[in-house]
């Protein structure tokens, strides 16, 4: 068995947000990868941006009203 070359045929889209951010995302792994789970280098194919969006990193937090009732302690789960 030999070392194959990756092949470059991975779809990756690249989106830029309003804040600077940018967020690569792949649509489609080229053979290799889905035979080999081995990542070719990322060629951005398609790029978006996005000026009306900040990235998940820049958006304020969000509480639900229900945030208070939940038990964030470490504690084991109890089976019923």
């Amino acid at each position: 068995m030999h070392d194959e070359e990756p092949s470059h045929t991975d779809i990756h889209f690249q989106i830029e947000y309003a804040c600077g951010h940018w967020h690569g995302q792949a649509a489609v792994w080229c053979p290799t990868y889905t035979r080999t789970h081995r990542r070719c280098p990322p060629q951005f194919t398609h790029y978006e941006y996005r000026n009306w969006e900040v990235c998940s990193h820049c958006k304020p937090p969000t509480y639900t009203p229900w945030e208070y009732l939940i038990n964030r302690r470490n504690q084991p789960a109890h089976c019923l």
